[in-house]
């Protein structure tokens, strides 16, 4: 079950193309990329992969959990809602 929600989590994620057009998104991307290439410069290319990779293992696992969360509360919703 948890490699079809995380597959389930992955199709949406990649399909969600609200992003591209939020201004918030970019800037913070930007913001980002600032940051990533002073960090790199202080700690090396190798040191800042593997905390990313890290860091993006832990996001994607908790994003995943809060995904499965959210299709158990609109599931309970609207069973609710059709009683």
């Amino acid at each position: 079950m948890n490699d079809f929600l995380t597959d389930l989590y992955n199709y949406i994620s990649e399909h969600t193309l609200a992003l591209q057009d939020d201004r918030d998104y970019q800037h913070a991307l930007q913001a980002y990329m600032t940051l990533e290439g002073e960090v790199k410069e202080k700690i090396g290319g190798d040191l800042l992969y593997r905390y990313q990779c890290a860091e993006d293992d832990i996001s994607c696992r908790r994003n995943i959990a809060v995904f499965a969360q959210t299709l158990r509360f609109s599931h309970r919703f609207l069973l609710e809602v059709l009683n």
